[in-house]
């Protein structure tokens, strides 16, 4: 029997688009609905990096669909990728389940950094480092960190397409 997945992307476009009044649609596992519930009646804050983390993180790629054994090899649990663009900071890492996770860092909705100069977003790895977080960049014959976790992101959504043109194809010819 196959599982059924829905496509991050979709997921993420109905829980931001999913309010309305006083009510609101979350999609997810029963973890990420109840991060999902916390960040909205936070409305995003958190006090730290590490909540702010645990509440905005993001899954890219589940662990079970990390399937390719050079990938599943070189992403390993508590390895990062960081990038500040002048706005926010871009984290990518795998988690404890092995999940390819983002976050997109914002430094005005952490209270520990956000009456801090705008320098401070450039000493989030050594934070990260700080919170049990190993490795920025890999060295990899095939690339660093983000390289391989577009690998990974790459061979999902092909996947996904791939599955949805089967199911499409089977709707078609269901008489």
């Amino acid at each position: 029997m196959r599982k059924e997945t829905i496509d991050p992307r979709i997921k993420k476009e109905i829980n931001q688009e999913g309010f309305e009044e006083n009510a609101a649609v979350l999609v997810g596992t029963k973890e990420e609905v109840e991060r999902l519930r916390e960040r909205m009646e936070t409305d995003g804050y958190a006090k730290d990096l590490a909540t702010y983390i645990r509440l905005h993180k993001e899954i890219l790629v589940p662990a079970e669909e990390i399937t390719e054994k050079w990938l599943k090899d070189s992403l390993k649990p508590s390895y990062f990728s960081y990038y500040y663009d002048n706005e926010n900071g871009d984290l990518q890492y795998i988690d404890k389940q092995g999940n390819l996770v983002q976050v997109i860092i914002e430094q005005d909705k952490i209270d520990d950094l956000r009456e801090k100069d705008e320098s401070i977003m450039y000493s989030i790895p050594e934070k990260l480092k700080e919170l049990g977080f190993s490795k920025e960049e890999l060295a990899h014959p095939s690339g660093g960190f983000r390289h391989l976790a577009k690998c990974a992101r790459d061979y999902y959504q092909n996947k996904l397409e791939e599955e949805k043109r089967k199911d499409e194809a089977e709707k078609e010819f269901d008489f």
